[in-house]
């Protein structure tokens, strides 16, 4: 008897994409095809949880084992009984593709709802790191701002393909850090803006020059996130702003606020472009962070509050003396370790906390925990290793992913 699942590790020489741009996330479907693209496609759509339910269907139903949740392939004639909103016929060729079609369509199938499309490209499938740290990320990231923009199905297509290919490189996100001046002293900061005692700033032009070498060495970055101390702080906000607006590779420029920055012209007139978002954090702290939110409403900025925010107590920045297997343990369970990436002065972090521990001089050496981006040589397999690498020594640094202890966000440090 023949099974449908790849064991953990295994890998394909090619396999095939699920048509994503075609097919709305929760919907219940029906899986034709238990070959080589069926199961391709079956390991999509488990893996980022896209569909309500999968209802899978092979001609040779027979052949072929129970799946993981107990239930079992399906014959074609099944159909007709099922609770479904599309069917996805999955096989390779197209004139194989019409046979089926047109066979279903003879059971009774309404036409509107089969749909075939295969796109092929050589890709990692789940339970590889290149899977679990760039692909999954940047397809969830890529799956929101989609939606925010309203894509269209070539826009979407054209991601979703070079998200796919073990080829191409795109990165889910990268914090880029411009500033560590702040407006508010947070106590729980995970940044550890309290411990800044020489306020710095980012010189402009070697900031897009940073950004320009990265974009340079991947095929594309989902989201590119500004971020401080407060970023509306950094003076030059303007400069780096157009320098993303212009780039192809960039989809999404987002900003972390904490709303008690007065915003100047210029400023707002960019914010106001689609590619641009903002988070606000409200803190109950801050009194003018309402006018902020009103002014974004003025100006008619993409933004979302975040409100009733619990924080986890990062901690102090020292070392806790983890084992190898605890670091990787705390950086598989921590989200930094997949989204938050941080550019800071021409080096890429773990993660913002990564950034400031190296900044202000809590770590020192430790060359592999971090990828240098003005050196040029293999730039590409530098980054693309930082990103599948399963273990960072920040994490030592840090205890929220030893199921960290609550805190109210935004409390500040008595002066």
């Amino acid at each position: 008897m023949k099974t449908c699942f790849f064991q953990e590790g295994e890998s394909l020489e090619t396999s095939w994409v699920f048509p994503f741009q075609r097919v709305p996330e929760g919907k219940r479907l029906v899986l034709y095809g238990a070959g080589k693209v069926g199961q391709a496609f079956y390991q999509q759509l488990v893996a980022l949880s896209w569909a309500e339910t999968i209802f899978w269907v092979d001609q040779n139903f027979r052949g072929y084992g129970l799946l993981p949740d107990g239930s079992r392939i399906l014959a074609p004639e099944e159909i007709a009984a099922l609770s479904y909103d599309f069917v996805v016929i999955a096989v390779a060729d197209r004139q194989i593709a019409s046979s089926i079609m047109q066979n279903l369509v003879q059971l009774g199938i309404l036409e509107e709802k089969l749909l075939w499309g295969c796109l092929p490209c050589r890709m990692t499938l789940p339970k590889t790191s290149h899977f679990a740290r760039l692909v999954e990320p940047a397809v969830r990231e890529l799956k929101e701002v989609g939606t925010r923009l309203a894509f269209s199905t070539d826009q979407m297509r054209a991601w979703q393909s070079r998200i796919w290919d073990e080829e191409k490189v795109v990165l889910p996100r990268l914090v880029v850090e411009l500033t560590n001046r702040c407006t508010l002293r947070c106590r729980h900061c995970n940044n550890l803006m309290p411990f800044v005692k020489k306020p710095w700033d980012a010189e402009p032009e070697q900031v897009v020059e940073d950004l320009h070498r990265v974009l340079g060495a991947v095929d594309g970055i989902v989201k590119v996130e500004l971020l401080g101390g407060e970023t509306f702080v950094y003076k030059y906000l303007a400069h780096v702003i157009k320098a993303l607006l212009h780039e192809t590779k960039v989809l999404q420029i987002e900003f972390t606020t904490n709303g008690t920055v007065s915003l100047k012209d210029d400023v707002w007139e960019l914010l106001k472009n689609p590619k641009c978002f903002v988070r606000v954090s409200r803190y109950d702290c801050v009194s003018q962070v309402e006018k902020f939110i009103a002014a974004l409403r003025a100006h008619h900025v993409a933004h979302r509050v975040m409100q009733d925010m619990i924080w986890r107590d990062p901690g102090n920045p020292a070392s806790h003396g983890k084992t190898m297997e605890q670091l990787k343990e705390n950086f598989v369970q921590c989200s930094s370790a997949y989204t938050c990436k941080t550019l800071l002065d021409g080096k890429i972090y773990a993660c913002a906390r990564g950034a400031s521990l190296f900044q202000l001089g809590f770590i020192q050496g430790y060359e592999e925990a971090f990828v240098d981006v003005r050196e040029s040589q293999n730039l590409r397999g530098r980054i693309t290793n930082f990103f599948e690498q399963d273990a960072n020594i920040v994490c030592d640094y840090c205890s929220i992913a030893d199921a960290g202890r609550p805190v109210k966000a935004g409390e500040q440090v008595m002066p």
